[in-house]
């Protein structure tokens, strides 16, 4: 076994980042079919929401396009909901993914 410095150990291991504007390198979120969820503070914007399987003020339970997305929090609260998706204002602390 040779012997190869740590940071040439680091460097080879590294993948190369896509540079912004890459569309080849999207990530597989923008697929169609997938959830979106994008999370900021307090609030999450959830698209491509085909409707709502449960709702109380800790736990919802969404079918996103062909997966099922559970939020967990507290005093979770639906705003702006739509066929084309849902805003959620609380506290959140877990995401959940799973099959439908």
């Amino acid at each position: 076994m040779e012997h190869m410095p740590k940071e040439k150990k680091r460097a080879k291991n590294r993948r190369a980042c896509p540079l912004p504007g890459d569309e080849s390198q999207l990530p597989v979120h923008y697929s169609a079919g997938e959830p979106r969820l994008e999370i900021i503070g307090d609030r999450v914007l959830v698209d491509g929401l085909r409707r709502v399987l449960s709702y109380t003020s800790e736990r919802l339970v969404l079918q996103v396009g062909k997966r099922r997305v559970t939020l967990v929090g507290a005093d979770l609260c639906m705003l702006d909901y739509s066929p084309l998706g849902v805003q959620v204002i609380g506290t959140l602390l877990a995401v959940e993914f799973g099959d439908l």
